[in-house]
């Protein structure tokens, strides 16, 4: 069904472009993880564009049914961008790939999650110029946060992450330990942009 649910897509991204508004950016698993799954990144201005029914409208309406039939789960949360842990790709920079993570972290501790990724984790990405953009999640699931670090190619991820680059196998694993008892659960893969159903003016990164 991927077929079918790729040119709904377009549509939605389509209908989206001619009124005018963001549609968002489109990415797909690359390669490793679980293949057939995508991430789909929508600005919102508030959870009050959620009060907006779609079934008034019965051409999105038909849409959705059609989208509805190719999908085994869907998870939809609220995410919000967290600027000061964020380093957004140059406007106009073509987007490749992207490692993407989900990071589960420990009730009230998620202020020292903030801080050990701008002390010990984020400052090796600046200094690679490795962009990302970091999201806290919210409503839709378990609380937690969301990053995406972009990348050209899988040829630089296997160099490894900037983290370990700088510090080496020991010294990223000290890094790590610091995470211990505050991150209770990570998941990684990597994601492909995929720009034909992505609105090129969007937010790089997550926004829904």
């Amino acid at each position: 069904m991927e077929a079918e649910f790729l040119s709904v897509q377009k549509e939605f991204s389509e209908r989206e472009s001619k009124a005018g508004t963001s549609f968002g950016g489109v990415f797909r698993t690359a390669q490793l993880g679980d293949t057939w799954k995508y991430i789909i990144a929508t600005p919102m201005e508030s959870l009050a564009d959620l009060d907006n029914a779609p079934e008034a409208d019965a051409a999105r309406s038909s849409l959705i049914d059609r989208v509805r039939k190719c999908i085994v789960s869907r998870k939809s949360y609220a995410v919000r961008p967290i600027a000061d842990a964020s380093n957004d790709p140059v406007p106009g920079t073509p987007l490749i790939l992207a490692v993407t993570e989900f990071v589960t972290v420990a009730p009230g501790r998620g202020s020292e999650y903030l801080a050990l990724l701008e002390s010990d984790i984020l400052p090796h990405f600046d200094a690679m110029d490795v962009p990302y953009v970091t999201g806290q999640l919210g409503l839709g699931g378990a609380p937690g946060y969301v990053h995406f670090f972009y990348e050209d190619s899988f040829a630089e991820i296997g160099k490894g992450s900037p983290v370990s680059r700088a510090l080496g196998p020991e010294g990223a694993e000290k890094v790590d330990a610091k995470l211990a008892g505050i991150v209770t659960h990570r998941e990684l893969w990597v994601s492909g942009y995929v720009a034909e159903l992505s609105d090129d003016n969007r937010s790089a990164g997550p926004s829904n």
